[in-house]
């Protein structure tokens, strides 16, 4: 109790003084002595104990110490020796804080580097905040967040205040803080925040400190003076990350190619692959590379140690309401490359407005990327390969399997139904309307009309995602969704010259319509193959 009360934390001596006096009652029969209930009393009258309350009540003497240094603490954890990658982001953020009085935002999704970024630039202003660096894990992408009050009591003894009589109420607290930074020069880093009203309290008073957030959510309300965002590196900053971590700088390109493609080119992976291979002489790149085409392991294999990709990603997914969570689910299990926001909907089965706010949701917590505009002005979003995975084993953990084939049918059927919709628009037509009994997707009519009010330009911007379907549908027997799919694309694919394409969707479709014995689709793929035969012939002359 005594040694709680010396560093403020007096709810916690009063909690042990609690459980002891249960413990007593009811495993001896006693009641605390005299002793016991004195430092109680003297916990609850004074808020803390002092030197002459523990003399008063017989206490041993006991050396009290206040603390770091308090002219210039300095509480940063060490730099990365082959930090990497973010040279231009870290001299940005450097300029921008090295004059103090400003606030600086770093926000990115899991395993961006935003700890390592962050940390680096902090010492490379040491010079520029002489009297101290301070730094604090706040814990925001955990269910349970560092509260700002008891991370002000880790802050006020380094700067001076004394252990012995810390202030009670976080009100106190943020006022004693204050006091200490007015006149001085410091660097506060707050790592992974959960909220704007967990860091305000931490923001020093001083007009020449400053103050460098990292967090996965986008605080928007915070007010920073610079918010930088941070994604994944480009290829020349992640090979040369990996090849630092690894000490691979001569060995095979290739393969070293390959495991930056394949960790998505995340800082973190990077450097568990890296350190995999350093710390395994038998592990080679190409090795390492093979195994982590293997999709179903991919995750198993970005772990070393005390750093795992997937725990990362276990901390974000539970931060999103359960709605989020299940389309955060679903969406995993679709192999297109990218969506606009309707495909949520369908997944689910709710309207866009409610696929929208759960977007949202994602994307605050960076499980979910915006990819931009496409040619018909609507927003499409992706999951990397390490979330779809993710994504895909939560699925698969928590899905039943009728349910998840279920979704996957709503989504291939919502682009089927557009398809539909898309090409009946369309002025030049090489083949008739030929429908089948696959199941669609709907959704309110003026919507629809809207999304392929462009048919050539809807085609143009789904091309690769109706590819990926017609495969998805026909490698999990869902033949009628195939071939029905590739069939309304036909008079895109003649308008566009896409032979490609055509060959493609149609003969996997076929594959699966014979494996089906569905004469009917069978008859319309080969049909429509042949008149690809023609058109080729056609070009040629």
């Amino acid at each position: 109790m005594l040694a709680l009360c010396h560093t403020g934390r007096q709810a916690e001596a009063l909690e042990i003084y609690h459980r002891t006096s249960t413990a007593l009652r009811e495993e001896l029969g006693v009641v605390p002595g005299r002793l016991l209930r004195s430092v109680h009393d003297a916990v609850l009258d004074d808020g803390a104990m002092t030197l002459a309350a523990e003399a008063a009540l017989g206490l041993p003497a006991v050396q009290h110490t206040c603390g770091a240094d308090p002219v210039s603490p300095r509480l940063l954890p060490p730099d990365l020796a082959d930090f990497a990658g973010r040279w231009e982001q870290a001299e940005t953020l450097r300029r921008t804080l090295a004059a103090g009085g400003s606030v600086a935002l770093v926000v990115g999704g899991v395993g961006t580097g935003k700890t390592a970024l962050a940390v680096h630039v902090a010492h490379r202003l040491r010079e520029q905040f002489p009297d101290g660096q301070l730094y604090a894990e706040l814990g925001g992408s955990g269910d349970r967040p560092v509260a700002p009050d008891r991370v002000l009591g880790r802050f006020l003894v380094p700067l001076g205040a004394d252990c012995r009589r810390l202030p009670a109420t976080p009100e106190e607290r943020q006022e004693a803080y204050r006091a200490l930074t007015a006149g001085r020069r410091v660097l506060v880093i707050l790592d992974d925040a959960a909220s704007e009203a967990q860091v305000r309290p931490l923001i020093p008073s001083g007009p020449h400190c400053a103050v460098l957030v990292t967090s996965r959510r986008r605080l928007a309300a915070l007010g920073a003076r610079t918010t930088m965002r941070l994604s994944a590196l480009d290829q020349a900053a992640a090979q040369e990350l990996f090849a630092r971590v690894a000490g691979a700088e001569s060995a095979d390109e290739w393969a070293a190619a390959e495991i930056v493609r394949l960790c998505d080119r995340l800082p973190l992976a990077l450097r568990i692959a890296g350190a995999r291979v350093a710390g395994d002489e038998h592990l080679g790149l190409a090795r390492l590379a093979s195994r982590l085409r293997a999709e179903p392991s991919r995750l198993d294999e970005l772990t070393a140690g005390d750093l795992s990709v997937r725990d990362r990603l276990r901390s974000s997914y539970a931060a999103l309401s359960e709605p989020s969570r299940r389309a955060y689910r679903l969406l995993g299990l679709l192999d297109v490359p990218d969506f606009a926001s309707w495909v949520p909907a369908a997944l689910l089965d709710v309207s866009p407005e409610q696929a929208e706010a759960l977007i949202k949701e994602m994307l605050d917590v960076h499980l979910l990327e915006c990819t931009g505009a496409d040619a018909c002005g609507r927003l499409r979003y992706r999951l990397i390969d390490l979330l779809r995975l993710h994504a895909r084993e939560r699925a698969t953990a928590e899905e039943p399997p009728e349910l998840r084939a279920g979704a996957v049918q709503r989504a291939i059927g919502g682009w089927l139904a557009l398809a539909e919709a898309a090409d009946r628009s369309l002025l030049e037509r090489l083949t008739w309307d030929i429908g089948g009994v696959a199941p669609r997707w709907y959704m309110k009519p003026a919507r629809a009309r809207g999304l392929v009010l462009d048919a050539l330009d809807w085609f143009d911007v789904e091309r690769a995602a109706i590819r990926a379907c017609v495969a998805q549908a026909a490698a999990s027997g869902q033949h009628e969704l195939a071939w029905e799919l590739a069939a309304r694309s036909v008079n895109y694919y003649a308008a566009r010259g896409l032979h490609e394409d055509w060959a493609d969707t149609h003969e996997r479709a076929l594959r699966a319509c014979r494996h089906a014995d569905n004469l009917w689709g069978e008859e319309i793929m080969a049909r429509n193959l042949a008149t690809l035969r023609t058109a080729r012939l056609t070009a040629e002359l």
